[in-house]
C-alpha cells in the first residue's frame, strides 16, 4: 500500500499474483505493470494507463475516480469498477468472463472486447469504437448511444431504461439472438432510435 505511483520507463512484474493499493496511479511512458497470474490495482482517486496493464489471469482495476486508458489493459478476464471510464485504446479480456461496472459514464473511443462473455454496466454509454464479445454481450445503461459497432458472436442483450440510439454509420449485430429492453425481465424501454443503419442478427431472433 502506498500513496501515489507515477511510473516512467520502468516495469513492475510479478511471477504469480500482484496487488497494488494506492491513492492514484499514472504509468506515463514505457512502463508496464503485469502478473503471470492475477493482477489487482486499487486506487482511491484515479487510474491512468498510458502503456500496459497485463496478466494471464484476471486483471482487476478498481477506483473511486476515473479510469482513463490510452494503451492496453488485458487479461484472461477483466474485472473493472470505476466512477467513470474513458477508453482511448484497448480493453481486452480472454476466454474468461469479463465485467465492467461503471457508476457514471463510459466514453469508448476504441475497443472493449472479451473472447468470453462481456457484461458492461454504466449510467450513460457513448460508443465511438467497438464493443466485441466472443460469446454473449450484455450492456446495461440508462442511455446508450452507438456511433460505431456493437458485436456479439452469440447473444446480445442491450438493456436501456431510457434511450437506445444507433446513429448513422453504426451497426448492432448479433450472430444469435438480440434483445433490446429495459431490463432482463424484457420490460419495454423508453425509446429505440435507429438512424438509417443496421440492427440485425445472423441466425437468431430480435426481441424489443
Amino acid at each position: 500500500t502506498t500513496a501515489t505511483i507515477t511510473l516512467a520507463n520502468s516495469n513492475i512484474f510479478a511471477g504469480h499474483n500482484q496487488y497494488l493499493k494506492l491513492n492514484a496511479l499514472d504509468n506515463i511512458a514505457s512502463s508496464s505493470i503485469g502478473a503471470a497470474n492475477d493482477l489487482s490495482i486499487e486506487a482511491s482517486q484515479y487510474i491512468t494507463n498510458r502503456t500496459n496493464f497485463l496478466s494471464n489471469g484476471t486483471t482487476k482495476l478498481t477506483t473511486n475516480g476515473t479510469l482513463t486508458n490510452y494503451a492496453t489493459v488485458s487479461g484472461n478476464a477483466l474485472d473493472i469498477k470505476a466512477n467513470a471510464l474513458i477508453n482511448n485504446a484497448i480493453l481486452s479480456g480472454g476466454n474468461g468472463n469479463s465485467a465492467i461496472a461503471i457508476t457514471n459514464d463510459i466514453d469508448n473511443n476504441s475497443r472493449i472486447s472479451g473472447a468470453g462473455d462481456l457484461a458492461v454496466t454504466a449510467r450513460n454509454i457513448t460508443n465511438n469504437g467497438y464493443f466485441n464479445s466472443g460469446n454473449d454481450l450484455t450492456i446495461t445503461s440508462s442511455n446508450l448511444t452507438n456511433n460505431r459497432t456493437l458485436f456479439a458472436t452469440n447473444d446480445m442483450n442491450l438493456y436501456t431504461a431510457g434511450t437506445l440510439r444507433n446513429n448513422e454509420g453504426a451497426n448492432i449485430f448479433a450472430m444469435n439472438n438480440l434483445t433490446m429492453a429495459e431490463n432482463a425481465s424484457n420490460s419495454k424501454n423508453n425509446l429505440i432510435e435507429n438512424i438509417s443503419e443496421n440492427i440485425e442478427t445472423y441466425d437468431g431472433y430480435v426481441t424489443y
